[in-house]
């Protein structure tokens, strides 16, 4: 692989190659948009917020943020992957046809249960969590989430207010991960159902699902975009984290029907970045992560159905401080964007990319003066300004 592979402590990498990378048409994307067009309520496309101050300051000719901040009445875009991934679940639990099957059928089928109601567990860092609640107070489901210790008492109050039970779980996301798990399988009434966004060998089909119910917010931006008269986006910034939602822009942008393909900058905490150090090792490694303010972001390894699109497509990663992350989201409110920790980490590193840009001629062509740059925005900053 032609790739830079910096030493281990460094902030960046690059993979040329990555633009020459191509996927599969996603034949469901059109499924899957009409599911959240037309099914679910509150549905309306999150905006694509100009920032011209920004694009003076990157030296580019305009930046855009996808505002995640209220998405179907929730803080973060998680809502399309979970809601997709309990859909499709109990259709093929159910062999419901999904083209056809209403949400009004499955909130039947559920308290039709034999064994009493569905019950819908996930291991989170906030918001996957919340959103699988969400849906299933929808549905008329149950829902167990476990969080690791580092969830603030205020996310986890958030998940609550949907109706879910919380536990938290001494240690790392990993751990809460095996205690969803664990619940799962010692339900003995068998209507317990895991609903993850990672993967892991013999537990695979549904988180590459849910990184394909993210592709609504990425056909929202093509359109946007359209509609802003701008010409397509030259570089897409997006977190991390262990995976899906990056997975998710390789996928929709990369894909051989495009006709432009963009450069895609992942980006992840100095303190948690396991995609960066697994592109810098040229291979899928854990790594031990320390405390920031970037939870949601905060995962000791990528999602291994994830990583092989990631390792290919990605052209570059940089992993961001806390003070440029906190500096962002003040920022970014100034701007009227409301924006936690997790979404501005984009505007940091795309000003780390500039500085770089500047300094290093690894990066010399990745901000040109006629670029359009597109920020994904994961969440809002209620939470984060709250505590």
């Amino acid at each position: 692989m032609d790739s830079s592979n910096p030493p281990a402590d460094t902030l960046w990498y690059t993979n040329p190659k990555a633009r020459e990378f191509r996927t599969d048409t996603n034949s469901s994307a059109e499924v899957i948009h009409t599911f959240h067009q037309s099914l679910l309520p509150n549905y309306q496309a999150t905006r694509l917020v100009e920032l011209p101050s920004l694009a003076k300051e990157l030296g580019v000719a305009r930046v855009f943020m996808k505002d995640e901040s209220t998405r179907m009445g929730l803080p973060a875009f998680k809502v399309l992957g979970a809601s997709w991934g309990v859909f499709y679940t109990l259709c093929q639990r159910w062999d419901l046809d999904m083209k056809t099957t209403t949400i009004d059928q499955l909130q039947k089928k559920v308290q039709e249960e034999d064994n009493g109601p569905i019950e819908l567990c996930a291991a989170t860092a906030g918001n996957h969590g919340r959103a699988v609640a969400h849906m299933a107070k929808l549905l008329g489901a149950k829902a167990v989430i476990y969080v690791p210790e580092a969830t603030t008492p205020t996310s986890q109050k958030y998940i609550e207010s949907e109706g879910a039970h919380v536990y938290v779980v001494p240690g790392s996301y990993e751990m809460a991960v095996e205690a969803a798990k664990e619940s799962v399988n010692s339900n003995t009434e068998g209507n317990a159902l895991l609903i993850q966004d990672v993967a892991w060998p013999g537990y695979e089909d549904l988180p590459l699902r849910i990184v394909d119910g993210y592709t609504t917010l990425f056909q929202e931006i093509d359109q946007q975009l359209l509609k802003a008269k701008c010409s397509p986006a030259s570089l897409v910034a997006c977190p991390v984290g262990c995976g899906p939602l990056a997975h998710a822009a390789v996928k929709h942008f990369r894909s051989k029907s495009r006709k432009t393909h963009p450069k895609l900058l992942s980006v992840e905490p100095v303190d948690a970045a396991c995609l960066l150090r697994s592109l810098a090792a040229d291979e899928l490694i854990e790594i031990e992560t320390k405390h920031n303010i970037m939870p949601g972001l905060t995962g000791s390894k990528i999602s291994f159905r994830s990583w092989p699109d990631l390792h290919a497509g990605v052209d570059a990663a940089i992993a961001v401080n806390d003070a440029d992350v906190d500096k962002a989201v003040h920022d970014l409110k100034q701007l009227q964007v409301s924006s936690g920790p997790c979404g501005a980490s984009t505007v940091a590193a795309v000003r780390n990319l500039a500085t770089l840009s500047k300094t290093d001629d690894t990066f010399h062509n990745y901000l040109e003066p006629e670029d359009v740059v597109v920020l994904i925005s994961t969440e809002g900053n209620q939470t984060y300004l709250e505590e």
